[in-house]
């Protein structure tokens, strides 16, 4: 799908000619000079990808586990955009065996902000801006923090449009014997805000809307007067999926259309939900994405044997 329309709302001004004409004796009439007042409104558009993997970290006992999601966000407001995440829980949950009272079910998120790649400290979860595909020694792990105090990923930065700025983050979790094996789980939330931080433009929307679940077809929602286009996609080669959303103003549908020999299509795996809201006139989206690690064992290796 590609977008055929850009502009989506054209407001001409008024076109004022003014006639007057006084005789005095032989004085000839007088015009004043036409003018015209022409003036073109450019909807805000906000464009968020995020792209997981599809095989989520797994292994051993004390070994540190490490999964990588990568945010991009891209905007025409000359203020840029804020992209901010948080977790649900500060605790990876066992999905099939979780209970709160037992330790060995859940593993805790750091809590000191001194891990690294390297020194990693065992049984809790973190995440890191500064690592590597390859894994950087020094690279610092922080804990997770909740809604209450999300963490800035992507700073905004003015008179930046047309730039698309993206950001990996990097999850690791190590784990020992101590903890039942099986998938822990948490959910992660990014969220991306275009234009000023403040009071009435929060970095968390007050008030999402529901997300477009239609891939690679635009929906307009008359609740937030929003219209999104949502496709999503899968790399075999880097066993990753990417969902991108694209949010505008008002009913904008008839601005996409197909392209002529160009067929679309989805996965229709992927389990990032995004969400829309908008706070005082400006657009924001939320993308969930789901984190997950799984580890054996030795007592699950040696029952295989």
């Amino acid at each position: 799908m590609v977008r055929s329309i850009h502009k989506t709302n054209i407001i001409f001004g008024a076109v004022a000619t003014i006639l007057s004409a006084a005789f005095i004796g032989s004085v000839s009439p007088a015009m004043t000079d036409d003018s015209v007042t022409f003036n073109v409104n450019l909807e805000e558009v906000l464009t968020v990808s995020l792209t997981k993997p599809t095989t989520w970290a797994s292994g051993n006992v004390n070994t540190l586990l490490r999964n990588k999601v990568t945010v991009s966000a891209l905007t025409n407001n000359y203020y840029g955009a804020t992209v901010s995440m948080y977790a649900d829980d500060t605790q990876l949950k066992n999905v099939t065996s979780y209970v709160s009272t037992d330790a060995s079910t859940y593993i805790d998120t750091l809590d000191n902000n001194n891990a690294t790649y390297n020194n990693f400290d065992p049984n809790a979860w973190g995440y890191s801006l500064t690592d590597s595909d390859a894994g950087t020694a020094s690279a610092s792990y922080l804990p997770v923090t909740l809604v209450s105090n999300p963490v800035t990923v992507i700073p905004r930065t003015v008179a930046t449009t047309g730039t698309n700025s993206t950001k990996d983050v990097f999850f690791g979790a190590k784990a020992t014997d101590a903890k039942q094996s099986g998938t822990y789980a948490q959910t992660v939330n990014f969220v991306a805000v275009t234009g000023v931080i403040d009071t009435d433009n929060p970095v968390v929307p007050v008030n999402p809307s529901t997300d477009n679940t239609i891939n690679d077809t635009p929906v307009y929602t008359a609740s937030t007067n929003r219209t999104t286009y949502t496709s999503r996609s899968t790399n075999a080669t880097n066993n990753t999926a990417t969902t991108t959303t694209d949010v505008m103003p008002g009913n904008t549908t008839s601005a996409y259309a197909n392209a002529a020999g160009v067929t679309a299509s989805s996965d229709g795996s992927s389990t990032i939900v995004t969400a829309l809201a908008t706070v005082a006139a400006v657009t924001a989206v939320s993308g969930i994405t789901f984190f997950a690690l799984a580890k054996r064992d030795n007592d699950d290796e040696e029952e295989e044997e």
